[in-house]
């Protein structure tokens, strides 16, 4: 199984992605009071597939969406991809740094 994981130096969609041009992720916004880490894991099969990448497509949209609501709420989202996410979404090409997460114990 496959998990989307939080990578913040993944900054950028290109291959086989919805949306072709590069699209900068707000990782360095104030810091909040709260957050929400979100895994999330690709079911099997080209359907489940389809499903996440409408959206990787709709995220910004959802975000200023509710964000609008608050507006000084200071609402933001970072998405990243696992390396065999990457594979399974976008294809071969991946980021440069892109690798599989290593667990962070502290």
């Amino acid at each position: 199984m496959l998990e989307f994981c939080l990578l913040t130096f993944i900054k950028e969609f290109r291959v086989g992605c919805p949306f072709s041009q590069s699209v900068s992720q707000p990782v360095d916004e104030r810091l909040t009071r709260a957050a929400i880490f979100l895994v999330v894991t690709i079911n099997p099969g080209k359907a489940a597939e389809v499903a996440v990448r409408a959206h990787c497509s709709i995220l910004s949209s959802l975000i200023r969406g509710v964000g609008f609501r608050i507006s000084d709420g200071g609402l933001s989202c970072v998405m990243g991809v696992s390396e065999g996410g990457w594979e399974r979404l976008f294809g071969d090409t991946k980021p440069e740094y892109l690798h599989v997460f290593r667990e962070i114990n502290g």
